[in-house]
């Protein structure tokens, strides 16, 4: 049985997953390239920082808490359904995680990095 590693995280009173290897390092401090709003919400207290690599830059996504990693199987991960993918409003949430008796999104950190920083500056050209 295949298994993936798979970070959980809250984020505004939600759980959410990403996959590990995705997760350059976790900041716990506040630093000027963290995400604070995403289409997933902001957090209550940012606490954290998901820090990836987009380009030659790093960029993190405040988050509540960091749970874990936890080691799944590989079944328990699945694509968005057709319908979900065509009606979301972001490319940075690529699946479902099956974990104990809750379905979780899982983010593509990157993409919903890159999103919210677009969308963000988009919002202040207007």
């Amino acid at each position: 049985m295949k298994e993936r590693g798979i970070l959980l995280f809250s984020l505004g009173g939600r759980r959410h997953a990403v996959e590990a290897g995705t997760v350059h390092r976790i900041s716990s401090r506040e630093e000027p390239n963290w995400v604070r709003s995403t289409v997933l919400g902001a957090p209550e207290k940012p606490r954290r920082g998901l820090v990836t690599v987009l380009g030659d830059e790093e960029r993190a996504l405040a988050v509540d808490v960091v749970l874990g990693i936890e080691h799944i199987p590989a079944e328990s991960i699945s694509p968005l359904p057709p319908l979900a993918e065509e009606t979301i409003r972001t490319r940075g949430i690529s699946g479902l995680v099956s974990y104990e008796d809750e379905l979780l999104l899982l983010v593509d950190l990157p993409k919903l990095i890159r999103e919210s920083e677009e969308s963000a500056a988009h919002a202040e050209d207007e």
